[in-house]
């Protein structure tokens, strides 16, 4: 059994269309919010945005990017690894289904108790008339609680990989993320690093990816994170990436219709973008995630680095059928969009 360790802030989805709603489109312009982009709100902010939806009918949904991949990864490989998991909460119905998302595919979360006080994120996705979102989050207190010293050794020492996300960087005090970083150096543990997206202020702090790739069993990230840390165009941040992995490491970037890029092993493949009707479109919310946890999965299930992408690309275009972040079933998607791929990882079995 592999055991992941990772952190990240947890978030409930407040997801709405803003097609046709005056209101909503001029608090879009208002934010400055654009197209696929997310953008952190204050509270004001997020007073604003929960009065404009108050009358509205929305869809409330567990949410994410860490938890997004992980709770997809932890329903693929269904009790072959244990993930565990720190981030807080708080006493809302709507933190309470966050706690139950996890409680439902097994992954543990700390610490526990929960802090009095604590208060999970909100990310207000608003449904754009071509299928596409733009997200305003407020980032509740996470920052307060979660501290250097909230970081327990020990869930470190027993994971066999921590799943680092990028972002820690400016979601935490610094610290927070240097200190779990540090302990997974000197723990000797897998690294797999998901790069800064493009919501974090551009800064000096951007400059310790290229350093920490060095470190990083996988890299995973979209062509326009990669491009702003080695600031460049994205086809030469992409060959950058490539010159700079050594044997035993691997990327996967994704390249939003163009489907993504491999690199392994000093080679860089194409994984095209499986086709989707625009009619059946629902939203493009958590597709990297998806696609994140499919090529995580892929590599525990042993495939190789090709496998993995096509594995990413199918579930992929499978979560934008869906309006959630996170595919109910990425078993019985896959089962449904490649009977052979998924004859293959599980050898015919019913999902």
């Amino acid at each position: 059994m592999t055991r992941i360790l990772s952190s990240d802030i947890l978030i409930a989805d407040v997801v709405v269309s803003a097609s046709n709603q005056p209101d909503l489109q001029e608090l879009i312009q208002l934010f400055s919010l654009r197209p696929g982009g997310k953008k952190a709100i204050n509270n004001a902010q997020h007073q604003r945005f929960g009065e404009a939806i108050s009358h509205r009918f929305c869809h409330i949904f567990p949410g994410g990017s860490s938890a997004n991949v992980l709770v997809t990864l932890a329903r693929l490989l269904e009790g072959s690894t244990q993930i565990d998991f720190i981030g807080v909460h708080g006493d809302s119905p709507a933190d309470d289904m966050i706690r139950r998302s996890f409680e439902e595919v097994g992954i543990r979360l700390f610490p526990q108790p929960m802090p009095p006080g604590a208060e999970s994120a909100t990310s207000y996705v608003l449904l754009l008339e071509d299928g596409g979102r733009t997200i305003a989050t407020f980032p509740g207190n996470a920052r307060q609680y979660l501290t250097a010293g909230v970081i327990d050794p020990e869930l470190v020492r027993r994971a066999d990989v921590v799943f680092l996300q990028g972002s820690l960087w400016s979601k935490m005090e610094p610290d927070y993320a240097d200190r779990l970083l540090s302990l997974t150096l000197a723990e000797g543990k897998r690294l797999w690093l998901a790069l800064p997206t493009y919501s974090m202020p551009d800064g000096e702090h951007v400059n310790i990816f290229r350093h920490l790739i060095a470190h990083a069993e996988l890299v995973l990230g979209n062509d326009e994170e990669l491009a702003r840390i080695f600031r460049m165009t994205s086809d030469d941040a992409i060959h950058a990436l490539s010159g700079q992995l050594t044997a035993g490491q691997s990327a996967f970037i994704t390249r939003a219709v163009q489907g993504a890029v491999v690199l392994h092993e000093g080679k860089v493949s194409v994984a095209p973008a499986r086709p989707v009707a625009p009619a059946a479109i629902q939203s493009t919310l958590g597709a990297g995630d998806t696609a994140f946890a499919g090529f995580m999965a892929g590599m525990m299930f042993g495939l190789a680095a090709e496998q993995c992408a096509e594995l990413a690309m199918v579930l992929a275009a499978e979560k934008l059928k869906v309006q959630q972040a996170r595919l109910p079933s990425p078993k019985e998607a896959l089962k449904q969009a490649s009977p052979a791929l998924y004859s293959g990882l599980y050898h015919g079995l019913d999902s």
